[in-house]
């Protein structure tokens, strides 16, 4: 179905969840870089909606892949707001998906996929370097 908007935004901003979350949904490492955060957005996709027909029938084999896709295109433009407003974000796919179904109330029809701390940022961030044109596209 074209234009389905299956994302969903979980915005977690009380300090209560915010910590639980924090602590019990995230290994240490994103824990510690999430720590100061003035939110946690965990991201999901209404499974068998993109990428599907009318009739519930796959488009192609990609099937649930396009709800990703879409989920990941929005939460690009969350993440180039965020950068716009003078906000730091950090995507951590590493996550305990069914723990934050459980503390979120998340549906079973949704894809848990990552959680966004959003925030000012408290150091720059070290990046890799960047790969060559040629490691990433092919010129036919």
């Amino acid at each position: 179905m074209k234009n389905s908007q299956t994302a969903r935004y979980y915005c977690v901003i009380s300090d209560e969840m915010f910590e639980k979350v924090r602590t019990e949904c995230l290994p240490a490492f994103n824990a510690n870089n999430s720590a100061g955060a003035g939110a946690l957005i965990v991201t999901a996709f209404v499974r068998d909606v993109s990428g599907y027909g009318g009739g519930g029938e796959p488009a192609n084999e990609l099937e649930n892949g396009w709800g990703i896709y879409d989920l990941g295109l929005a939460n690009e433009n969350l993440i180039l707001k965020a950068e716009e407003m003078g906000l730091g974000t950090l995507v951590m796919g590493i996550r305990d998906g069914e723990k934050l179904r459980r503390f979120l109330q998340i549906p079973e029809n949704e894809t848990v996929v990552s959680v966004i701390a959003v925030g000012y940022a408290a150091a720059a961030a070290k990046m890799p370097a960047r790969k060559s044109l040629e490691d990433v596209a092919v010129f036919l």
